[in-house]
């Protein structure tokens, strides 16, 4: 059963923090130590280096340590320009899809308005429409076709087309009239 230390008041009447008064065994002994280890704590311990060994110690260490910063710099700039290229390449492919698609949806937005045009004139030759587009300056441009037959305005109109998404002009609302 273990036993609890009495304690006290210290004579100082001051300090409420009770003191221990008397030597109590513990309920657990300590284990006994092997020799070896009582001979290695109690045998002197080593010199302590000098102050200047210490310092040159310092040195090479802080050698080390600026030469390991400074490549570890070298790698997070190279680490950094790498994934902003590469994040520059991906934002260009993108850009050049977006584009792409635009231009090309474009084309079947005019080449549709241009058919269902046609496929809604009933009129004797010559077959004639007029082809409206936004240039790229921002110029509003019109194109006026006429052909003796109507396969022959559906291939002049296509034509047209293809020249204007080729050279970036944009197709424009109701850009078909007769």
């Amino acid at each position: 059963m273990p036993t609890k230390p009495r304690t006290t008041t210290p004579e100082d009447e001051s300090s409420p923090v009770p003191t221990i008064t008397e030597n109590v065994l513990d309920d657990i002994p300590d284990p006994a130590l092997p020799l070896s280890v009582q001979e290695a704590i109690v045998s002197p311990a080593l010199p302590m280096p000098s102050v200047d060994t210490f310092s040159a110690h310092e040195a090479l260490f802080l050698g080390f340590a600026q030469s390991v910063q400074r490549k570890l710099h070298e790698l997070l700039i190279m680490d950094h320009k790498c994934l902003e290229r590469s994040y520059g390449d991906t934002f260009n492919l993108v850009k050049e899809w977006l584009q792409s698609t635009v231009l090309t949806q474009q084309r079947a937005d005019l080449d549709q308005a241009v058919f269902e045009a046609l496929a809604q004139r009933s009129a004797s030759p010559p077959y004639a429409v007029t082809v409206q587009a936004l240039s790229p300056a921002g110029y509003v441009v019109q194109f006026r076709v006429e052909q003796p037959t109507a396969e022959q305005l559906i291939d002049e109109v296509e034509r047209l087309t293809g020249w204007l998404a080729a050279q970036h002009y944009t197709a424009m609302p109701s850009a078909v009239a007769f």
